[in-house]
C-alpha cells in the first residue's frame, strides 16, 4: 500500500528492501529461538492445546495431599 502511495520513487525502492528482509528474518528469528530452547531441554508443552489450561497449584513444602 505504501509502495502504490509513494509511486516510482526510492522510497519505493526502500520499502520492498525492508518487506524482503522482514520476510527473510521473521522465519529465520523463529526458528533459532525454538532451536535454542530446544538445546537448553525446554520442551513444548504436550496436549491438546494451552486454549482453557490452567497450571497446577503449588502446594507448600511440608504438606501432604492425603
Amino acid at each position: 500500500g505504501m509502495c502504490l502511495q509513494a509511486g516510482p520513487t526510492l522510497v519505493t525502492v526502500k520499502l520492498l528492501i525492508i518487506g524482503v528482509f522482514l520476510f527473510i528474518t521473521g522465519p529465520t528469528s523463529t526458528h533459532a529461538v525454538a532451536n535454542a530452547a530446544l538445546v537448553t531441554g525446554l520442551r513444548p508443552p504436550e496436549g491438546e492445546g494451552l486454549i482453557g489450561a490452567e497450571p497446577e497449584p503449588l502446594t507448600p513444602e511440608g504438606e501432604d495431599d492425603a
